[in-house]
């Protein structure tokens, strides 16, 4: 809590400290001021299963305005106790300055002017019912999360678009290598089936001659072997 949230929060709080004491010690003060308002909703708070006797409910919001100012000024629970005030503020402002039932036009703007100055304290407390001291709220949180939410997410799309299209380059080349390594091992192959094949021809043709070179020298030597006489 800052020092300006703190002493804020003391001044306001003890405004309400000092109210809410003399409600409970002198209620009897306010019940006529009350009486106007508490009869107008007697019927929601029968139906509440709610005191409607206005000193009843004098006392009852000045202990809601003694212990929420005092949370509100020693800073604990301060948004739950701000909400709380501005809840007595509404029902303490008709009662104490119902400003358009006077016919006096002085004591009119006096009243219309303590009216306008509960309206500002009402405005401050509602102020302060949501104060988070600076910390997100749930909804700031929720917002931002699903922002960062969508941009992981479109991050991860195009990262996983790079990647796909990666893959499929990849697995483009790896098609093209094995089929020129298959290209490469059928060449091979026939290479070497022709080369086998060109041996063998040679091998047979040099046979062939070995053969007819013998053939006619056995032939020769029939010859010769005729023309001796023993």
């Amino acid at each position: 809590m800052t020092p300006i949230r703190t002493a804020a929060r003391t001044l306001l709080g003890a405004l309400f400290i000092g109210s809410g004491w003399m409600a409970l010690r002198h209620p009897d003060r306010l019940v006529p001021k009350a009486k106007p308002v508490t009869d107008r909703l007697s019927p929601a708070l029968e139906a509440a299963s709610l005191p409607t006797e206005p000193e009843t409910l004098v006392k009852i919001n000045g202990a809601v305005q003694l212990t929420g100012g005092l949370l509100l000024a020693t800073g604990h629970l301060t948004r739950p106790a701000a909400a709380a005030l501005a809840a007595s503020v509404v029902p303490s402002t008709l009662a104490a300055h119902p400003f358009w039932t006077e016919t006096d036009p002085q004591r009119r703007a006096d009243q219309r002017v303590q009216f306008a100055k509960n309206l500002g304290l009402l405005g401050g407390l509602l102020f302060a019912a949501v104060d988070r001291g600076g910390r997100p709220s749930l909804a700031w949180r929720t917002r931002h999360a699903t922002r960062d939410a969508r941009r992981a997410a479109k991050a991860f799309g195009t990262t996983a678009g790079l990647s796909g299209a990666l893959a499929t380059r990849r697995a483009g080349f790896a098609v093209r290598r094995a089929g020129d390594a298959v290209s490469e091992t059928v060449g091979n192959a026939a290479w070497r089936a022709s080369t086998a094949a060109s041996d063998a021809a040679r091998s047979v043709r040099r046979t062939a001659r070995t053969a007819r070179r013998e053939a006619r020298l056995a032939a020769r030597a029939v010859q010769v072997g005729r023309r001796i006489p023993f």
